[in-house]
């Protein structure tokens, strides 16, 4: 029962970008800044299927909010999402540090998304 068989081969594809190198995004298919439509808070899940399959571009290339997702939001609720946004980053990196060190068991960071329409103030 003596088959011969290929050698084994792993393909590790070159990246796009290196630190210090300029990266390539041409692959992303980006809609323009402001384009895609907000539901109401009030609207059937199923009914923001398309939404979940795309960007939403709050900011142009110039750094500009446009279109809905970029509505007339106060200053200090901005502030105050960006000072808790900032507060969860430093806690996670805390818990990163304590996990490594033992010191407690697990840990996930919250990295998931940034705010880059309008936060929602918290109580």
């Amino acid at each position: 029962m003596n088959q011969a068989y290929e050698p084994l081969q792993l393909h590790v594809p070159e990246p796009s970008g290196r630190p210090g190198c300029k990266t390539d995004f041409s692959y992303l298919r980006l809609t323009d800044a402001g384009t895609v439509r907000k539901p109401p808070i009030d609207v059937e899940p199923a009914d923001t299927a398309d939404l979940a399959k795309g960007l939403i571009r709050v900011l142009d290339d110039q750094g500009n909010a446009l279109g809905p997702w970029a509505e007339g939001v106060p200053v200090e609720i901005l502030r105050k999402g960006m000072r808790a946004m900032l507060k969860t980053r430093i806690f996670d990196n805390r818990m990163v540090v304590a996990q490594r060190q033992k010191k407690c068991r697990s840990t996930c960071k919250a990295l998931a998304k940034k705010p880059s329409a309008a936060p929602r103030p918290w109580p």
